[in-house]
């Protein structure tokens, strides 16, 4: 579990994650949702560390997929690497490709050009 606070990660507790106990940096369960860095002892919701992970993810998708490739991509109708160009796509344009009509692509797509223009 990795602390949205430090960015470091927590070793799981659990005996079947760590059966002799020898795991160094375990996070400490506060309560049934709360855990407590081992760490920086900042306490956050399980939750929290799981949304924070995501959007490590993201960002790393988003520095190898451009908008323009998120565009080319949708247009060519490549589904190639789907999840990681749907979730670039989605970060992009705030919008799941899934779901676009041909009305929305075009203002998509006019105010992307826009936005390289100013």
């Amino acid at each position: 579990m990795i602390c949205p606070k430090c960015n470091k990660i927590n070793q799981c507790p659990c005996t079947n994650c760590d059966p002799d106990g020898i795991k160094p940096n375990k996070y400490i369960r506060v309560s049934e949702d709360l855990v407590k860095c081992s760490f920086c002892e900042s306490i956050f919701h399980a939750g929290d560390s799981l949304n924070y992970e995501w959007d490590n993810m993201i960002k790393e998708i988003c520095e190898k997929i451009s908008p323009d490739m998120c565009i080319e991509w949708f247009e060519t109708g490549r589904r190639d690497s789907k999840l990681d160009y749907e979730l670039a796509f989605k970060e992009y344009f705030n919008r799941s490709p899934v779901s676009i009509s041909g009305d929305d692509w075009l203002r998509i797509k006019r105010e992307y050009k826009l936005s390289k223009i100013i």
